[in-house]
């Protein structure tokens, strides 16, 4: 009768090292799921900043003239249409003469077309 009760209590105790076990990789993998997210969103907001400013330059030196442009980009920083957009950049260049400015502002869409997040940005435009 005392084997049983030796057989039972190692059964028992396997049991909870094994729930225990899984619980742990749950946990863990969500871990690794959550921390490739994050990964994959802040190297394609370094890449959109990247975007942001080589566009930046090319009006700061005057290779792009004034007025507004929209431009749309896919997860991937591709361009593409409108309605597959993820990130919506709007520009607006003015040659004032007082005050030249760029203005960009990028918006983050999410599924359901409303923003997630926006940014924007102002810098003075060179004139000669």
């Amino acid at each position: 009768m005392k084997k049983v009760n030796k057989v039972n209590a190692v059964l028992i105790e396997l049991i909870i090292v094994v729930l225990f076990f899984a619980i742990s990789s749950i946990i863990t993998i969500r871990l690794f799921a959550k921390s490739y997210s994050l990964t994959a969103s802040s190297s394609a907001k370094t890449e959109l900043a990247a975007v942001v400013e080589m566009q930046m330059n090319d009006y700061r030196n005057k290779t792009v003239g004034e007025g507004d442009r929209v431009l749309f980009f896919d997860e991937k920083l591709k361009p593409c249409e409108e309605e597959d957009a993820y990130y919506i950049e709007k520009i607006h260049a003015s040659n004032d003469s007082e005050m030249p400015l760029v203005n960009v502002e990028v918006n983050v869409i999410d599924d359901n077309n409303k923003t997630v997040l926006s940014f924007v940005t102002a810098f003075e435009r060179q004139v000669q």
